[in-house]
């Protein structure tokens, strides 16, 4: 604590999961190999809004769904809840 800002102290306080975008990471997990639902949704890192995603959300009974870098390569890149 006290080398971020507040936000950050917070998020790791409350114990959120959190991604430093001041580090690089490297992603080697599958959104399949984390994911145990049938009908595996996800969102690709680019082409969405936040409206689509509003909408996502809304249109389902799951809470989240993993963020990947394609709908080919399916690589977990972070999670929107």
């Amino acid at each position: 604590f006290g080398k971020g800002s507040i936000y950050t102290d917070l998020i790791h306080l409350k114990g959120y999961p959190h991604l430093d975008n001041k580090r690089e990471y490297a992603f080697s997990e599958k959104a399949c190999d984390v994911m145990t639902a049938r009908q595996l949704t996800v969102i690709p890192l680019e082409g969405n809004d936040v409206d689509s995603i509003e909408a996502l959300l809304a249109s389902c009974s799951y809470q989240g769904f993993p963020v990947v870098t394609n709908e080919q390569e399916m690589l977990v890149v972070g999670f929107i809840a």
